[in-house]
Parts: C-alpha cells; structure tokens; sequence
C-alpha cells in the first residue's frame, strides 16, 4: 500500500516533535528534601522546502505531586518565565498543616510554547518532623511538550 492509499495516516504527522521526562521521587522515613537538577530543553525550529521557518506551537504540561511543598518553573533560555506549578509554602500559606506541611497535594499547569531553548527548575520544601521516622519526602513530576497538528483541523474535516 503506497502512502497516498493509507487511510490511517495523517499528512505531517511523522514531523510533528514532542518530548516527555518524568520521576517518581519517595522516601518515607525521612526529614530530607529532593534535589532534582535543572533541565534544559530546546524546541527545533522547522522549515518548509523553501527555507521559511514555519511557526511551531507545542502544548507544553507539567504536573507535580508532593508533599510538602514544591515548584516546577518553565524559564526561556534569556531568563523570562514563562509559567509554573506552585505549590511552595510562599505562595500557599493558608495550606500549611499545624506541623507547618502539607500531605501530598498535587497540581497541573498548561501553556502554549514556540520553537527556542527552555529550562525546568525544580524544588522540593520537606518539612522537618521529629521524630523523623514519621515523616516523608515525595516529588512526582511530569513534563509533555507535544507539537499540535497545525493541519488537524483541515484533515478531520
């Protein structure tokens, strides 16, 4: 079956870029915090057969769980952020537990990106429990960058 007889596919598909890291962090018994270092990212730009750059859009999502306290912020390579997943005491206060924590709490956050370089900065707030056999650290993250279709709506028509 030549492609142009294949149904099932999609014209562009096999072009579109996408990219995904995830980690599943936990110990119990412990007043420790994560460190998880930055990670950078750079979207290509693409080009038509003529040379002209053609406008990329990618759905960028990030999720973090944690407990108790965490952030994932997207920065531009020239230090502009560009959004985040907070769920740090500082902009959450009123969250806090009587021990001054949180239990595991998680929460997503969406954001349309172009082609370019990016990085991820992540933190991890344990609090500090005695005894620390009670305590618990946990950073679950994802990321998906995932480059939209720009002729999905003209192929599902």
């Amino acid at each position: 079956m030549t492609k142009e007889q294949n149904p099932f596919e999609v014209p562009g598909n096999e072009e579109l870029w996408s990219f995904e890291i995830s980690d599943y962090l936990e110990i119990l018994g412990t007043n420790k915090s994560f460190e998880v270092p930055r990670y950078d990212v750079t979207i290509p730009k693409k080009y038509d057969a003529a040379g002209n750059e053609i406008p990329r859009n990618i759905l960028c999502t990030m999720r973090l769980m944690v407990d108790d306290w965490g952030k994932i912020t997207c920065v531009e390579d020239n230090g502009n952020e560009k959004f985040r997943v907070d769920l740090s005491l500082e902009s959450n206060p009123l969250e806090a537990d009587a021990n001054g924590g949180h239990s595991v709490w998680e929460q997503s956050a969406i954001k349309n990106l172009t082609a370019g370089s990016y990085f991820f900065v992540f933190e991890h707030q344990n609090i500090q429990l005695d005894p620390e056999s009670s305590n618990r650290a946990v950073f679950i993250y994802g990321i998906n960058m995932q480059e939209i279709d720009p002729n999905a709506a003209e192929n599902n028509k």
